[in-house]
């Protein structure tokens, strides 16, 4: 095969700017304009993608398949989905060109066909925006490769993903006599023909699920037919029960009609009416007794509540002139977002309590424990950031006296640990401010109160279970998941705390401490959205500019909605440096002194803690330049990127006189050896060891 069959053009002779304007680029990822540093985003995806095809086209000029054109195809699908196809349709092309030259090898390797195939269903998703005149396909060698695969009964390779027939389909340019078009009238009538049905047909057994999604866009078409008698049969299923499933289908159907049900068109508003009805309504079917109830009931909450503001609006009808009778009814039953909240929360307090209180062996906690509730204590945390994001400041207020006085009122059986996480993560993301002022400095006070009165060695060396302690180390280690800036204030609390429980062996007890010290460590150097509001508008202004309940279910402009991100200051990153250097540092040296010493229970102890420093600092920790590190893979081609994205902080002058990265693979490389030697039988050891050495190099 000639070299011009293969080689992707390599010069970087164009202008960058003009490269990167997205009038020259095939379909650039639309949402990385909002993210932050988005004029190094567009730079450094014009270095990748050179970079790519650079090292794609010598993989072939040189022959080797693997690992070079497995790892940069790969290298190619990671960009693909981080950026879209930024690059120019003449590239898009050429890479079409390339892979299709790459299937015509007779001696191909099926990995490589199906890495060829896949990356060609991806670029040539869309056709029709290809001309004849731009590329012909010869089907030849397409058509071998599926003889082949078809013929093949290596079940490890014959599941190959071919790109599917590509046919140009018709477009209609032909407009259809005015008589001829559907009329308004058309479209009631037709909904009106058939809603009974779907009604009826929503309760059947075999197919209430198509009939659901009927109602779903029946009520796009007509909302006025379709959501108010769906409230009501919700209203009638309540006391009906001779037949409780009916309660569950109605909700189940009102979910999905819940953008109709809230929002306000030209044609219909009058479900907005129904919302604080239909919340205060469903809350009976929070109830353990019965799972699909319960998580069908939190679907319709979270649904609902991801849509709407929680504000009190009545004052609104005495402010404005402007409201129709069914805006000032709305606006009037807003007054019940407290009570529906306070009940709402009432029965959450009393599950939690509940699960706490069953009759599991209280010793026996492990992660197993809770999973059949994981579902609800997701939608649980969705459905209270719903509530302390998207509301006024006085119900945030209510909100958060009735979540700390429970969160301070007695301490929990660690089997209701996610429940308690969505609580705490709610409070955070409302206001963490105010959260953290509250909750944080009495939780520190209660872990240091218990270490003070316990018994060091049964804590430090017998790893005697603490189900208080556990308790407030859960909600320490959920605190520290707060804004990075907002924990500054709080650092000689938050490095004490440390000081005092690092060295806990009961293993629950530190994994839940090492965790902490990750989420801490991410907390304040990550770079992550920190707002996610349905408006920018200020909820507590008077509604004479604006009014919440006209935004319910309204699309987001995201040109409007300027997205806020944490990006870590100066001092921030000080704060991780000094908690690297304060905890990663003394864990390395009593491995490396005391290995042989220490329990099984306290090496693993030191090795999770080690991890998991690692996990939430090394995305600041450049990565490892060694000659040592050059031949360990032989390839052509480089085996990884030269291009690093890094923020202006992490750039700054490293305040370590090592490479972590270099530091923990030879430490821990060395307690490998150690552990093989003398302590074959500490099987757990070695799997941290060997997990931190695969993650870190």
């Amino acid at each position: 095969m000639g070299t011009d069959d293969h080689e992707i053009n390599n010069t970087c002779d164009r202008n960058t700017d003009e490269m990167t304007h997205d009038n020259n680029l095939q379909k650039p990822c639309i949402y990385n304009k909002y993210l932050p540093f988005y004029d190094s985003i567009k730079r450094q995806g014009v270095n990748k993608f050179d970079e790519i095809r650079e090292n794609l086209s010598r993989t072939i000029q040189l022959n080797e398949l693997q690992p070079g054109f497995s790892f940069w195809s790969n290298a190619l699908k990671e960009f693909i989905t981080l950026y879209g196809f930024y690059f120019t349709k003449d590239n898009h092309l050429k890479l079409v060109n390339f892979y299709l030259s790459v299937l015509s090898i007779t001696d191909l390797q099926y990995t490589s066909v199906k890495i060829c195939c896949e990356l060609l269903s991806t670029l040539l998703r869309k056709t029709r925006l290809i001309t004849r005149d731009d590329l012909v396909i010869d089907w030849h060698t397409l058509y071998r490769w599926a003889k082949l695969v078809h013929n093949n009964h290596d079940e490890a390779h014959a599941l190959v993903t071919l790109p599917e027939e590509r046919k140009a389909h018709p477009v209609w340019w032909f407009q259809p006599h005015e008589s001829c078009r559907l009329t308004e009238q058309n479209i009631t009538d037709f909904v009106n023909c058939i809603k009974d049905y779907v009604f009826t047909s929503i309760f059947n057994k075999e197919h209430g699920q198509k009939a659901i999604e009927a109602c779903q866009y029946l009520s796009m078409l007509r909302p006025e037919l379709i959501v108010s008698p769906m409230a009501e049969t919700l209203f009638s299923s309540i006391e009906n029960i001779t037949e409780p499933h009916r309660f569950t289908t109605s909700v189940v159907c009102l979910t999905h009609l819940a953008r109709q049900l809230v929002r306000q068109t030209s044609s219909y508003s009058a479900g907005q009416v129904y919302v604080l009805p239909l919340l205060m309504s469903v809350l009976p079917g929070i109830d353990l007794n019965d799972p699909k109830k319960i998580s069908t009931t939190l679907k319709f909450l979270n649904t609902v509540l991801s849509l709407i503001t929680c504000v009190d609006c009545s004052s609104a009808v005495h402010i404005r002139n402007d409201l129709t009778e069914i805006e000032k009814q709305v606006c009037l039953s807003t007054k019940l977002f407290e009570n529906f909240i306070s009940t709402f929360l009432d029965r959450v307090f009393q599950m939690i309590e509940h699960l706490s209180s069953d009759m599991f062996d209280a010793t026996m906690i492990t992660d197993e424990v809770n999973i059949d509730y994981r579902d609800i204590e997701l939608l649980l945390e969705s459905i209270l950031r719903n509530i302390t994001g998207q509301c006024s400041s006085t119900i945030y207020r209510f909100v958060q006296e009735k979540l700390t006085n429970f969160l301070s009122g007695a301490y929990f059986s660690p089997k209701v640990k996610g429940f308690v996480s969505a609580v705490v993560r709610a409070l955070l993301h409302g206001n963490p401010v105010e959260a953290l002022k509250c909750v944080l400095p009495k939780t520190c006070e209660s872990i240091e109160k218990i270490m003070n009165h316990a018994d060091t060695t049964e804590l430090f060396i017998n790893g005697k279970e603490d189900l208080e302690l556990i308790w407030y180390l859960t909600l320490f280690s959920e605190l520290v998941r707060a804004r990075g800036d907002t924990l500054l204030i709080y650092k000689p609390m938050i490095m004490s705390i440390f000081h005092r429980s690092i060295h806990i062996v009961h293993k629950y007890s530190y994994e839940i401490v090492a965790n902490a010290a990750r989420d801490l460590l991410e907390s304040l150097s990550y770079v992550y959205p920190i707002e996610y509001k349905l408006t920018i508008e200020n909820l507590d202004e008077p509604f004479i500019d604006f009014l919440p309940i006209r935004v319910w279910g309204q699309p987001v402009d995201f040109d409007r909605f300027q997205m806020q991100y944490h990006i870590p200051n100066v001092d921030e990153i000080d704060f991780a440096c000094e908690f690297v250097k304060t905890f990663l540092y003394s864990e390395l040296t009593l491995l490396n002194e005391k290995m042989l010493k220490l329990s099984n229970h306290e090496r693993s102890r030191s090795l999770t803690f080690v991890y998991n420093i690692a996990l939430g600092y090394f995305h600041m920790i450049p990565r490892i330049e060694s000659e040592q590190l050059a031949d360990l893979v032989l390839s052509v081609v480089p085996y990884n990127s030269k291009y690093q994205f890094q923020t202006s902080t992490y750039m700054r002058e490293s305040k370590f006189n090592e490479n972590l990265r270099m530091r923990l693979v030879n430490d821990i490389g060395k307690l490998l050896d150690l552990l093989v030697e003398n302590h074959s039988d500490d099987v757990s050891s070695m799997k941290k060891a060997l997990k931190a050495n695969m993650n870190f190099d």
